[in-house]
């Protein structure tokens, strides 16, 4: 017995580190789980309401359900992705202020059903290369906030073809950064509701509404690239599209409605996109530091800003209309001597009563104001 027990005592040390790497490893791995058809309650956080009596970190499927409006208990939740499977029911999911639900993996994968988020002050984030998927979010007070990648990290996530709606009360926020996109979503920034892009994003093909509120790329003198990409943004009712840092408009359709803006700083530009001002709309491109930029093409009977800056159009070749006025100064700058160029193949017309006190350049294509025609030589 003696030398049994000596053997035991000499081996347990062993078999503890095997057991302890075991339960580490164990502990370690992502927990797939389904919501049961008879939960116990709607606290998604209840492991027993997973089948098995675990809550997921791995994979949450969803089929159909008696209870289909579901909370979250704990601070913070993290999972890899959630999959609602054909035929499955109509899901709800109210998070509020301090909780956050993270999507690591695949995010948000519908084929049957739908998800529906109701964030109050909490935060939804998307990382690595997670998808908001088909999921539709609204966000509706000033804290709420969907978070799409982390400042300055490697993620891809994407918006997939999710509907975003920002602070249907006052404010709420949907961030992008790093690689993240937008995708094919469709946002709405209302009553104070903010998108803004940083790092190397994009608003992709997204089609992004600012009613009330506004969309923004990079920060004042900071190192952002993003870009708006193929999106199209409409500006409407105090609505505003800001661009800053090394940032761009891309390829993007850009809408300035009544009391609306688009404005350009630091060493921003419009790239290629094409832009149409409405009456009492604003595009301002006084506040850049490097003395010009370029856009696909201007139109519309909104006011053009140009402060001392000289504007480089028509690289996208389309034939547009300026009824509006492109002058010096802008919404922040009294600078003068904005300057005009033209180029690319369409015709630039000019019928309203212009005050940019610049140069006028044809470089390619036509010009006409009032009447008058000028090509390149």
């Amino acid at each position: 017995m003696g030398s049994v027990a000596r053997r035991l005592r000499r081996t347990s040390p062993v078999g503890l580190a095997v057991l302890t790497a075991t339960a580490v490893c164990t502990a370690a791995q992502a927990q797939d789980a389904t919501w049961k058809a008879a939960p116990l309650d709607s606290n998604y956080n209840n492991p027993g309401n997973w089948n098995p009596d675990n809550v997921p970190t791995g994979t949450a499927t969803f089929a159909t359900s008696s209870i289909t409006s579901l909370t979250f208990a704990s601070a913070a939740t993290s999972i890899g992705g959630w999959t609602f499977n054909a035929g499955a029911s109509n899901y709800t999911f109210t998070l509020s202020s301090p909780h956050t639900l993270t999507f690591n993996g695949a995010g948000i994968l519908i084929n049957g059903g739908s998800a529906t988020f109701h964030n109050s002050g909490g935060t939804i984030a998307f990382n690595n290369a997670s998808s908001a998927g088909s999921a539709q979010f609204t966000i509706n007070n000033n804290s709420g906030v969907i978070r799409f990648g982390t400042l300055g990290g490697t993620d891809t996530a994407n918006a997939g073809t999710a509907s975003i709606q920002n602070g249907v009360s006052s404010g709420g926020t949907t961030e992008f950064f790093a690689h993240t996109s937008a995708a094919n979503a469709s946002i709405d920034n209302e009553g104070g509701g903010l998108t803004a892009f940083r790092d190397q994003s994009t608003a992709g093909h997204a089609s992004i509404s600012n009613n009330g509120g506004g969309t923004s790329f990079g920060v004042s003198g900071g190192n952002d690239t993003a870009t708006a990409g193929n999106a199209f943004i409409g500006n409407e009712v105090g609505g505003a599209t800001n661009f800053f840092a090394h940032t761009t408009a891309g390829d993007a359709v850009i809408g300035v409605g009544r009391n609306s803006r688009v404005t350009f700083s630091d060493s921003s530009t419009g790239g290629n996109a094409q832009f149409s001002v409405g009456a009492r709309g604003f595009f301002d491109m006084s506040a850049l530091t490097d003395g010009g930029m370029t856009a696909g093409s201007i139109e519309g009977q909104g006011t053009f800003f140009l402060g001392g800056n000289t504007l480089t159009v028509g690289s996208n070749n389309l034939s547009t209309t300026v009824d509006g006025t492109i002058s010096d100064g802008g919404l922040s700058s009294t600078a003068t001597g904005g300057s005009l160029v033209k180029v690319g193949s369409g015709t630039l017309t000019l019928t309203g009563a212009n005050s940019y006190t610049g140069n006028t350049t044809v470089n390619d294509g036509m010009l006409e104001v009032d009447g008058f025609i000028t090509r390149s030589t």
